[in-house]
């Protein structure tokens, strides 16, 4: 596991500076931290919504300062049994290995990736831009991009499902639909807003306990009746280590669950998700899970405001999603 950080260089008076806001931040979480009730104080089963409001002030808190995010991702791709049964022809490539890279700083994000069949055939690459007006898709394969202003996200959700980083804490977003993935924004998750918004709408908050773990649980349904349950860590840094959707009817349509957090020493403390498994169901039957592992991971790096949106001179053909319409390609 590697972790990096390039916000400055010892001893320079910006990176002390850095270092002396960080250093306030963790000793301002460490102090708000203090004040979470636990299970001991507060019962198992037994509710408070004040508990919720200190672990999402908390996690919002370790946030707060992250202003760019960088990281590569090794995640195995395999299609449930149930679903071969009925697709033969997916047998061949029931299992991918792939590669996937994030970059993200305010309100725009780039996304790759590439595969690989268990049968060592690699598939070309694709990848995803936003810079927070325009959303593009580039098939390096066919030269297909399409583009629009519609959607801040993969429609399909298939690149969101394996961004084990930002689909952790797809819960903040009310999604549209049962099948939605969202790219949160770093903008989004710097928002106290947008954590307030959840605190607001969540209902059944308890401590629960799982073979010796004692979890803080939240629901939240939206107005499209699909329902959200997440599980925050019950010591500190609070942090979520799963949570499930499952549509008004009771069926799971998603999975998250974190299997390791790391910590970026050099930054205060910082941990982040290193390992887990996203489940994605249809009907209500598991058709995929994804494997991930995170290889790298960065803050606060450096990045070129050109890689949120792709040169059209590349592509072969463009595809307007909003118009439904083929247009020129520029040259």
């Amino acid at each position: 596991m590697k972790d990096e950080n390039v916000a400055g260089r010892a001893g320079s008076r910006p990176f002390q500076t850095i270092k002396m806001r960080r250093f306030i931040t963790v000793v301002i979480l460490l102090l708000f931290s203090s004040s979470v009730v636990n299970a001991d104080e507060l019962g198992i089963g037994k509710t408070d919504k004040n508990i919720l409001k200190s672990v999402l002030d908390a996690n919002y808190i370790a946030l707060q300062t992250v202003k760019s995010l960088v990281f590569d991702e090794s995640i195995t791709y395999r299609y449930n049994p149930g679903v071969l049964k009925y697709n033969p022809r997916l047998r061949d490539n029931d299992e991918m290995l792939q590669s996937f890279h994030y970059e993200g700083k305010g309100n725009s994000y780039f996304q790759s990736i590439s595969s690989t069949t268990k049968n060592g055939e690699k598939t070309p690459e694709v990848r995803v831009a936003y810079n927070g007006e325009i959303q593009q898709r580039f098939d390096t394969n066919g030269g297909l991009l399409c583009i629009t202003k519609l959607y801040s996200h993969d429609e399909d959700g298939n690149f969101d499902a394996k961004n084990l980083i930002t689909s952790l804490f797809d819960f903040l977003v009310d999604d549209e639909g049962a099948s939605s993935m969202n790219t949160l924004s770093l903008e989004q998750l710097n928002s106290k807003q947008t954590w307030d918004k959840f605190l607001s709408e969540a209902t059944e908050i308890k401590i629960s306990s799982q073979d010796g773990t004692q979890f803080i649980t939240a629901k939240r349904k939206n107005a499209q009746g699909i329902i959200d349950v997440v599980y925050f860590n019950n010591s500190p840094p609070y942090l979520p280590i799963k949570w499930e959707r499952t549509k008004s009817d009771g069926s799971l349509v998603r999975r998250i669950e974190i299997t390791k957090y790391s910590t970026l020493s050099r930054m205060n403390g910082l941990s982040y998700p290193a390992s887990g498994t996203i489940e994605c169901y249809l009907n209500g039957l598991p058709t995929v899970t994804f494997t991930e592992n995170i290889d790298k991971f960065s803050i606060d790096k450096p990045i070129s405001e050109d890689i949120f949106l792709l040169d059209p001179g590349m592509a072969t053909h463009i595809w307007d999603a909003d118009k439904k319409t083929m247009i020129s390609v520029p040259r």
